[in-house]
């Protein structure tokens, strides 16, 4: 009997393939249209033929894609999930809904060596050799979460059917990447893993960039020269080459803000202090002896790259609009349903400009977007509201999807199972988040994925549901199915004008039902932000991109809810990101009485720590506004404490709980 046929789960059959190929392959057995005859070989091989004459054969070692069909499939076929799942019913049934727990740490190294062969293990050292953090769980496979692809490990002590979402799909270098990863978390069921580098990382330009964006902060936005431009691109360019995503990101975000303001771009936003000070703990935190953050997570090393993916099918949960001047950007979060992964796909869309106009036209609005393509063939109403089949997509580290304009892309309008989707994407209960949340590196050290707090949650009934007009927000609180109360809130944006009133009218029929959306922490709690709702009728409600039917809302005074410390820290971090923009050797006299305002708040509330933080920042950017650069030479790094220590005090005060809104 071959025992990795038979420990072959239909989750295990559908990540293999499809949901799709596994129901038409299940109604083959039920109809009687499965094999007539099945035979298995002394030396494993087991085979099949069919009432159509097609036969098949599958030899042990082998993965079903390589299952030899005369139907002349490329890929996975009906015939193979026929033959394995009529091969279980021979042996007593199919294989257990509850996986074996099991440690693919326990395989040895030369078992690997097999399965990928000389190219794979060389492209698997290349990997490793700059350090990469792995995530490992049981969800409920052994399952490996590498920079820029997932992993799984569908059988129990067998490699041969581990299911990677690369191109290659299987028998790929990441297999001993995972298999590393499992033997070093030695047996725990979840940890984040570093397999170390295998010589010193080279820091240098990651100096250069911190000392960049120093530079920065000395002259400003106003004030910087354009001449460092040169000097950001030749940063970048090593940042590059050392395989450094998360640095070479954040000072791209720099070197953007810095170009849109010199040109007055409507895309323009204050992203120098946040890129800065991410930039400065980054190379802190890696250059320390002992980093309490794996270098690897610190740095992105590894993650640089684009991953092509295997054919994939995606699961939608849901889309944003939000207008820069004339420009619309759009994001359509898909969710991978095998990996739990969500990916973003992003496009930007710009109204064109008719020859007798003389200003630019206004941004469009979701509404307007809907029958708009993001890539040939493939609208963005469709793709945000059914699911996405392609066979041509690449993931980038920060979770970016991208599709080829070539043919392999197409979408059906179907919302999918939301009930089957598994960890992390689904959350059962907010506890949950918090648990997961509280075991968090800070947010400058993380990894800057796109979409990392978007889930998937059922919900029981609303509780309560109103729109504030001084917040200009719909605001209410929703019952869980883990029967905790928490807080919604959807703010309005000129390029949704609908979707406040298109959200209460849906939520306020729909009864029990699904909801993806954003879950962060603010001093009332944890917030859900909906990006979609899936009601029981099964078609997908997308507020962003639907147009207001004349809803009426109940108004409600709804009070923000603040505290002195949160004031305070906004306040701080407001004055910080001023001298930020305005260049140490600008900040004037105001600023400086506006700060010693904000010291006495924080001595106030008891945070006397952070209060002489700011101070150290206040007088030395005074002193080298008096006295230039040789008066203060340390303003920046003062100012690069002073905006940390805000930031990390502001993530402790917010730390979720996973307390309710009752």
């Amino acid at each position: 009997m071959r025992d990795d046929l038979a420990a072959l789960t239909p989750d295990a059959l559908s990540a293999l393939s499809s949901i799709g190929l596994l129901k038409r392959a299940q109604r083959m057995i039920a109809t009687g249209l499965g094999p007539r005859v099945i035979e298995e070989a002394d030396d494993g091989v087991v085979s099949a033929t069919f009432d159509d004459d097609t036969t098949i054969a599958l030899a042990p070692k082998a993965t079903l894609a390589q299952a030899r069909c005369s139907c002349g499939a490329v890929f996975v076929c009906r015939h193979g999930l026929s033959l394995v799942l009529a091969y279980q019913q021979k042996h007593g049934g199919g294989a257990d809904a509850a996986p074996t727990h099991w440690n693919p740490g326990d395989i040895p190294d030369k078992e690997v060596f097999a399965l990928i062969g000389t190219l794979g293990r060389g492209r698997a050292n290349r990997l490793m050799r700059g350090g990469i953090v792995v995530r490992i769980g049981h969800e409920p496979h052994p399952t490996a979460r590498l920079p820029t692809c997932t992993l799984q490990f569908l059988v129990p002590n067998d490699l041969t059917h581990a299911r990677c979402d690369c191109e290659l799909g299987t028998a790929c270098e990441h297999v001993l990447i995972g298999v590393r990863a499992f033997r070093e978390a030695q047996g725990a069921d979840q940890a984040t893993v570093e397999l170390a580098a295998t010589g010193e990382v080279d820091l240098e330009a990651t100096r250069d960039a911190r000392d960049l964006a120093h530079e920065v902060l000395w002259h400003g936005m106003s004030a910087t020269p354009e001449a460092l431009d040169a000097r950001f691109e030749r940063v970048k360019q090593r940042l590059d080459a050392d395989g450094q995503v998360w640095p070479e990101l954040a000072l791209d975000n720099l070197h953007d803000a810095l170009r849109w303001y010199r040109s007055r771009s409507a895309r323009y936003r204050p992203a120098l202090a946040e890129a800065a000070a991410e930039l400065e703990a980054r190379c802190r935190a890696a250059d320390t002896t002992s980093p309490s953050v794996p270098i690897g997570m610190l740095l992105g090393t590894a993650a640089a790259e684009e991953t092509r993916l295997a054919e994939l099918r995606l699961i939608s949960l849901g889309a944003r609009v939000r207008s820069e001047g004339s420009t619309t950007l759009a994001d359509v979060f898909l969710v991978d349903p095998d990996t739990s992964n969500v990916l973003v796909l992003r496009h930007t869309f710009t109204p064109t400009r008719q020859r007798w106009q003389k200003t630019d036209p206004a941004a469009l609005t979701g509404p307007e977007l809907v029958a708009r393509e993001v890539v040939k063939g493939v609208r963005l109403g469709d793709v945000a509201a059914g699911q996405l089949l392609t066979q041509t997509g690449r993931r980038r580290a920060n979770r970016d999807l991208v599709l080829s304009v070539k043919a392999g892309t197409q979408v059906v309008r179907d919302a999918g199972d939301w009930s089957a989707l598994g960890a992390p994407v689904r959350l059962t209960s907010m506890a949950e988040f918090a648990e997961r949340a509280s075991k968090r590196a800070p947010s400058l050290l993380r990894p800057r994925v796109l979409a990392e707090n978007l889930h998937v949650l059922k919900i029981q009934e609303v509780q309560q549901l109103m729109w504030s007009p001084g917040q200009q927000a719909l605001i209410g609180t929703v019952l869980l199915e883990s029967g905790e109360s928490v807080r919604i809130e959807r703010r309005h944006r000129s390029a949704a004008p609908g979707a406040i009133a298109v959200l209460a009218s849906t939520l306020a029929t729909a009864g029990t039902c699904w909801m993806s959306g954003e879950v962060r922490a603010t001093e009332a709690g944890l917030v859900i932000s909906p990006t979609a709702i899936l009601p029981p009728s099964g078609t997908i409600v997308v507020p962003d991109l639907m147009v207001d039917a004349g809803t009426k809302i109940e108004l409600g005074n709804v009070g923000a809810p603040t505290s002195p410390i949160g004031a305070a820290l906004d306040q701080a971090v407001a004055g910080m990101d001023e001298a930020a923009h305005v260049g140490l050797l600008q900040a004037g006299a105001g600023w400086a009485e506006r700060m010693r305002e904000t010291q006495a708040q924080l001595d106030a509330l008891g945070l006397g720590r952070l209060s002489k933080i700011v101070e150290r920042a206040t007088k030395s950017a005074t002193a080298a506004r008096v006295g230039g650069r040789a008066a203060s030479p340390d303003a920046p790094a003062r100012w690069m404490d002073a905006r940390i220590a805000l930031v990390l005090a502001r993530e402790l005060l917010f730390q979720p709980t996973g307390n309710s809104a009752n």
